[in-house]
């Protein structure tokens, strides 16, 4: 008989319509909105909510990350994100084998809003 330990934790399956459940909230998943060096980030619909949320999905095995992440992301949250135009951390929670933290949803990458805000400024400048 395996111990806990050696048991093999089910794994989360990230595609369209797959429901991560924490306390009393269901998360489905809508789409998968980008990859990468720690995690996957999907957009979700709250179930029985019009929300739609940002969930940074973030394996164990990204263990330290992950909870410097939360670290960092709790603090900016107690510095007042709405106050400072910081994306808004809602929430972390560990589900299956991942670590899932919850932003607002934000209707475009900030590499994008970068490059936009880049663009404008310029051409304002050399007008």
């Amino acid at each position: 008989m395996k111990s806990e330990d050696e048991m093999e934790t089910p794994t989360l399956i990230l595609e369209e319509g797959v429901q991560i459940i924490h306390q009393s909230d269901i998360y489905r998943i809508e789409e998968i909105v980008g990859h990468g060096c720690f995690g996957t980030v999907v957009k979700c619909s709250i179930k029985g909510t019009d929300k739609m949320v940002a969930v940074k999905i973030i394996r164990k095995e990204m263990h330290n990350a992950a909870l410097e992440e939360i670290r960092v992301y709790s603090h900016l949250k107690s510095l007042g994100s709405n106050e400072h135009n910081i994306v808004k951390f809602i929430k972390s929670f560990v589900y299956m084998d991942c670590f899932c933290l919850v932003f607002e949803l934000y209707h475009s990458t900030l590499s994008g809003e970068h490059l936009r805000w880049t663009k404008t400024t310029l051409t304002t400048t050399v007008k």
